[in-house]
């Protein structure tokens, strides 16, 4: 869990990487944006990502929060393929070594699902089309 005493907004974005398809990303928060306000499970809804484009969203995040976002994202033309993303948790470890700062940058291409790491200054690849095993975390 990552503590905060004051809000600390994120800024989570998916880039659609695709050769030529259309990218659907569902993103739900499983925890709960704050231990005392907030509700379980907010919706941030179903989006068409067109290619070269993103979609981006914001977790507040304040003290005691337990924010545990997961994206469903389908490539329903050339892969047909969905797979659960966890996109987003208030950890000290997933914000400070994988996004590294405010903005998590998910980048979805043919062959990998991959994350911005600020302190390598590079995308690194977490996740391979179509098997969709995890190569870091």
């Amino acid at each position: 869990m990552c503590y905060t005493i004051l809000r600390a907004d994120y800024v989570v974005s998916i880039e659609n990487q695709l050769s030529s398809d259309e990218l659907i990303v569902h993103c739900i928060n499983k925890g709960r944006p704050s231990t005392f306000i907030g509700k379980k499970g907010h919706d941030f809804g179903e989006h068409m990502v067109p290619v070269k484009t993103n979609y981006s969203f914001t977790v507040p995040n304040w003290a005691f929060s337990d924010n545990d976002v997961y994206c469903n994202v389908t490539c329903p033309n050339i892969l047909n393929k969905t797979y659960s993303l966890r996109a987003f948790v208030s950890m000290f470890d997933f914000i400070d070594h994988y996004c590294g700062g405010r903005h998590c940058f998910w980048k979805v291409s043919d062959v990998w699902i991959s994350l911005f790491n600020l302190k390598k200054k590079q995308y690194v690849d977490i996740f391979k089309w179509p098997n969709m095993y995890n190569t870091t975390f």
